[in-house]
């Protein structure tokens, strides 16, 4: 059974954040910059980092005692490892400020790093598919969206990803696995079940992990993380529901965002990290934040040299990221792949991040249907929040249809590496659309060119 639902979401009833918001939050402040990028008001402050706990790094293959590492009130919350390095989350109850602990512990010559523990808050024959403008663009109009500025699109001028003349040369990408780092997924939706990560071998059932309660089951309450994984993963020609870019990619559902819509530092790094120890060839992610965060940049080189390639959106506050910070779009590693937003005629997105030096490529970003609650599919409009109101926001997809313009040529996962998606979308007139002022073309990837880069 098939719907198409207009959300409007209320957080006061519902126990959770769906579209992602992006921070650290600004400590103290009145104002945040949501997940996704849009400037919002609180009417309460909310902390940068949890008050109580800091991260610390040990340099590798260096030995140690509890007793004489910790300070007197301090314990070893959680404890992860990768290679010969070690990365603590201890508890402090001294009742001594973050900077204090963070100076304190730096000084120590076994401590390769220190940082406070930062909070994070969410930012075919299918029937659907006449409506997935993105797929192919006659010139359209989506009823029931909420941006509807170039809406209808612009038809005529060949400006969607080449979807169907893509899926005469890729029939098959089952052995690409893509890690969604997000809300969870809905495992049993109709348009995703048989699309899902088989985890059994490993130990995970249920095609990922919830690393916020520690449990195997990555069950999505919010909404955001099956509306990523449907954009990539619903299943094609099933004749239910929408249809994925990429036919039978396996999607590995790793939750990080709590319920009351915050994750942290040390839960997005233990997700990477299974997602490479487990086999992930792409991780997505539509999270960011305007603090420099040293653990997100450890394990995102961990990831560069697992050969593991990350995609990450742009952000929608309208700034341009060469005189703005935010990461992770903005980290070197170049297995980084940052994207910004277009709408329906192939413009930028007017709440869109960009940036010559900063963002690598634009992708189709507003008005996007796919998969949600139940067996729904559903574009996502708008929430209303602990009584702020995000106005126009957005689920950051246009990051997620990169992702499926990447990955859908790796049908060999043995042959993937990330230097050559790089190489492949380097801008050229074969793989881009060039700029002009007819309204018919922008610097977009032009998908069928893309894969015979491959």
């Amino acid at each position: 059974m098939n719907h198409i639902k207009r959300y409007i979401m209320f957080y006061i009833f519902i126990p959770g954040i769906i579209a992602i918001i992006i921070s650290p939050l600004v400590g103290g402040g009145r104002k945040a910059v949501k997940m996704d990028g849009a400037i919002v008001n609180y009417h309460i402050d909310h902390p940068a980092y949890k008050s109580n706990e800091i991260i610390i790094g040990i340099k590798p293959n260096r030995s140690m005692t509890k007793s004489s590492f910790l300070r007197r009130g301090h314990s070893i919350a959680r404890e992860m490892t990768y290679g010969n390095s070690t990365i603590l989350t201890v508890k402090i109850n001294d009742g001594k400020s973050m900077d204090d602990a963070v100076k304190t512990y730096s000084s120590q010559s076994q401590v390769e790093f220190a940082q406070p523990n930062y909070i994070y808050t969410l930012a075919s024959n299918d029937p659907g598919f006449s409506s997935q403008w993105y797929l192919k663009n006659t010139g359209q109009y989506l009823e029931n969206v909420w941006y509807n500025r170039n809406n209808p699109g612009v038809a005529g001028c060949d400006i969607d990803i080449d979807i169907e003349n893509a899926w005469k040369i890729v029939k098959d990408c089952s052995k690409v696995i893509v890690a969604v780092v997000d809300t969870g997924v809905n495992y049993m939706h109709e348009d995703l079940k048989d699309n899902m990560w088989d985890g059994t071998k490993a130990g995970y059932p249920k095609h990922g992990y919830d690393f916020v309660f520690d449990t195997d089951d990555p069950m999505d309450y919010h909404g955001h993380g099956t509306h990523v994984a449907g954009i990539i993963a619903s299943e094609v020609n099933n004749g239910i529901g929408v249809a994925g870019i990429c036919p039978r990619v396996k999607i590995m559902a790793l939750q990080v965002f709590d319920r009351d819509g915050y994750a942290y530092s040390d839960t997005i790094a233990n997700a990477i990290l299974f997602a490479i120890n487990n086999g992930a060839h792409i991780i997505n992610m539509s999270l960011g934040t305007a603090s420099y965060d040293p653990l997100f940049a450890r394990v995102v080189s961990i990831a560069r040299e697992s050969g593991v390639l990350v995609v990450v959106a742009a952000g929608n506050y309208s700034t341009n990221l060469d005189f703005s910070s935010f990461y992770p779009c903005e980290f070197k590693d170049d297995n980084i792949i940052c994207v910004a937003a277009l709408d329906q005629s192939y413009n930028i997105a007017w709440f869109s991040n960009y940036g010559k030096n900063s963002v690598d490529i634009a992708a189709t970003g507003v008005n996007i249907l796919s998969t949600c609650f139940g067996n729904y599919i559903a574009y996502i409009e708008d929430d209303t929040i602990e009584g702020w109101k995000q106005e126009e926001g957005s689920l950051n997809p246009w990051g997620t249809n990169f992702l499926d313009q990447s990955f859908m040529a790796l049908t060999h996962p043995s042959d993937f590496s990330y230097s050559k998606i790089h190489k492949a979308y380097i801008p050229s007139t074969s793989v881009y659309k060039t700029f002009d002022l007819s309204g018919c073309s922008n610097p977009y990837l032009y998908f069928e060119a893309f894969i015979s880069h491959l």
